[in-house]
């Protein structure tokens, strides 16, 4: 087996992305456009932040107990739940609320979107994570690449 390094080096990649259907939020698309969203396989970088966003959203709510005291319990768990931070929220959830918020092209969502989508829509939400872990196991797709500089040879016979 022979890898080519050199060329691998220069190579260009993009996202791999697909097209998914969110029929629990059809309400809230154009009447004339299909309910579905863009999404894009992650980087290696990525799938780390999203496998520690359990960790990050206890390190928040714990910031966010510490800012406020204890006199103001309820307002703690208002900012909590607007941000998706729950106390007893599964580790699985925070991790897709994370691929979701870095997987999706459009629409764009932030980690308060991506937490309600789960909260209103969980199976359209597990639906675009799926899709989203999918593509990312795929990999990169090759973009269009740089000129060699060399002319490729004709396959046409000499006259």
């Amino acid at each position: 087996m022979s890898f080519d390094l050199k060329k691998f080096s220069k190579a260009k990649f993009q996202a791999r992305t697909e097209a998914v259907a969110v029929p629990a939020l059809a309400d809230f698309f154009e009447e004339d456009s299909k309910p579905e969203f863009l999404v894009r396989g992650l980087t290696g970088e990525e799938m780390a932040r999203a496998n520690e966003a359990l960790n990050k959203s206890k390190n928040i709510a714990a910031i966010l107990e510490a800012i406020a005291g204890q006199a103001q319990n309820e307002k703690i768990k208002g900012l909590k739940d607007v941000m998706g931070l729950g106390d007893d929220m599964p580790g699985d959830l925070a991790k897709r609320i994370e691929v979701l918020a870095m997987g999706c092209v459009e629409p764009v969502l932030d980690i308060q979107n991506a937490s309600k989508i789960f909260r209103v829509a969980p199976v359209d939400g597990y639906a675009l994570t799926n899709k989203i872990l999918v593509l990312s196991g795929q990999g990169m797709t090759l973009g269009e690449q740089p000129a060699s500089g060399r002319k490729k040879k004709s396959k046409r016979p000499a006259t």
